[in-house]
Parts: structure tokens; C-alpha cells; sequence
């Protein structure tokens, strides 16, 4: 369920909105939203952005959220997690069942943290950091999110199995060996390895993946009171016991 579109500072007054994790990759377009799981319903509020092709960014990240936090992904690292979300961001979702994330997409940098600085258990407490250093790990994240992505099959469930033994308190050093059967220099080298080709070839890294099932259409958009709305708002805020005091 998603709240009908409406303006970021109406969400504000209603939601209590959960900060990103030091260093989390976001942009003007993505990290303003909330959403709670009920027993049987997922809930998503989010802004829409009057910025064209962008106008959905946030359900997107938000849903990507959700995603990550429901399934096996659950256990990773915060900060994988969170640059995982970005991807889902800023990919393009079309009908009936298309996501795809050129590789261009990706913005240029050459400064990105070993994984050793963040593919950290989940219960790590992160150290304060200047700006730069959060900016740098927050990249990082997503680096290592998009190249998760990019990875083959039996690639990405090695990675997958490496980030959740590590998320649950394994040494990374450890979890290297055990699942990617490479030492943490050697996962190190090949981290920095695809930053640099991603960055030479970006169009062969282009995502392009067609879902098992068919994407649900987008429905159309229904006139709704402001009274109404923030009445709607209000009641769930209340049952999600997420509410602005």
C-alpha cells in the first residue's frame, strides 16, 4: 500500500521519519519516506518529486528498503543494505516487468573505503567521521551494492553469503575465505578492480533484468480532500505508532 503523492512537508507533519545511517549514499530524490510492516500489509509513505523521471524515486527506494530488510538481505551489513536501496532508486522499473540501471548511472569517483571499513557486523556501533569520510563510506556502499547486482549468479549468492555471515558477527577476513574462497586482499583488489572498469565501461555493466512475474501497473491517480487525507495520515501514523509528537 502507498499513500497517495503528496507534498514532503504534509508527510513531515505526520511521520516520524528514521535517520539514514552514517554515511548512506542518498540524493535530493531518495530518503524522504517511511515504512512499517503490519501482519499482513506493508505501509509506504512517501513524497512524490516534481522533478521529471524522478517522480518515483522515493517509492523506489523505500520499496527497496522493505525488499532488503524482509529477506535473507535482512542480516547484511546497514550500510550495504542502505547502498543496495539506492540502486533500486535510481533504476528504471517499466512495464510489465523491466528493471534497468545503466551503467553510467554510477557517478565517477575514484576515492572509495576498503571493504574492511564497512562491511561490518550489523550491531557495529559507526564512528563519528567528518563529512567526507561519511560521503567516501556512503559511495563505497553503493559501489558494493551495484556491483552485488552486477555479479553472475553463483557470484552474487557467494556475496550474499559473505555479507550475512559478517552481518552476524563473522570477521570479514573469515567470511571471504569461507564463501568467495579469496583472502580480503584479494576481495579488496577485485572491489577496486570493478570500480575501475565500471568507470572505463559502463555500458558493460548495464543492468537489465526482466522479473519472473509482471510488474502491477501503477494506478491511476484519485482526487482526495486535504481533510481527508491528513485524516488518513493521522489514523495511520497512530496504528503504526510512528507520529511526529
Amino acid at each position: 500500500m502507498a499513500l497517495p503523492a503528496t507534498r514532503r512537508a504534509l508527510l513531515d507533519r505526520f511521520f516520524r521519519f528514521s535517520p539514514e545511517p552514517p554515511g548512506a549514499y542518498a540524493d535530493a530524490n531518495t530518503g524522504h519516506e517511511s515504512w512499517e510492516r503490519t501482519s499482513s500489509l506493508t505501509v509506504v509513505a512517501v513524497p512524490k518529486v516534481y522533478e521529471h523521471g524522478r517522480e518515483f524515486r522515493s517509492l523506489q527506494h523505500a520499496y527497496g528498503h522493505v525488499l532488503l530488510d524482509g529477506g535473507p538481505t535482512h542480516d547484511w551489513p546497514t550500510c550495504v543494505r542502505a547502498g543496495m536501496s539506492v540502486v533500486f532508486a535510481a533504476a528504471e522499473l517499466t512495464s510489465p516487468n523491466h528493471f534497468y540501471f545503466p551503467g553510467d548511472k554510477v557517478p565517477a569517483r575514484l576515492d572509495v573505503a576498503n571493504p574492511d571499513e564497512f562491511v561490518v557486523p550489523k550491531t557495529a556501533a559507526p564512528a563519528p567521521m567528518p563529512q567526507w569520510a561519511a560521503d567516501r563510506r556512503g559511495y563505497s556502499c553503493y559501489l558494493m551494492g551495484f556491483m552485488i547486482a552486477s555479479a553472475t549468479a553463483d557470484r552474487r549468492l557467494a556475496l550474499e553469503k559473505m555479507l550475512t555471515a559478517v552481518g552476524t558477527g563473522t570477521a570479514l577476513s573469515s567470511a571471504t575465505t569461507s564463501e568467495l574462497h579469496q583472502t580480503l586482499p584479494e576481495f579488496t583488489t577485485s572491489y577496486h578492480e570493478f570500480l575501475h572498469a565500471l568507470q572505463m565501461f559502463p555500458d558493460r555493466h548495464d543492468l537489465r533484468v526482466d522479473f519472473p512475474e509482471t510488474i502491477p501497473a501503477m494506478p491511476k491517480p484519485e482526487p482526495i480532500t486535504v481533510d481527508r487525507i491528513q485524516a488518513l495520515m493521522g489514523e495511520l501514523c497512530s496504528k503504526l505508532q510512528n507520529c511526529r509528537k
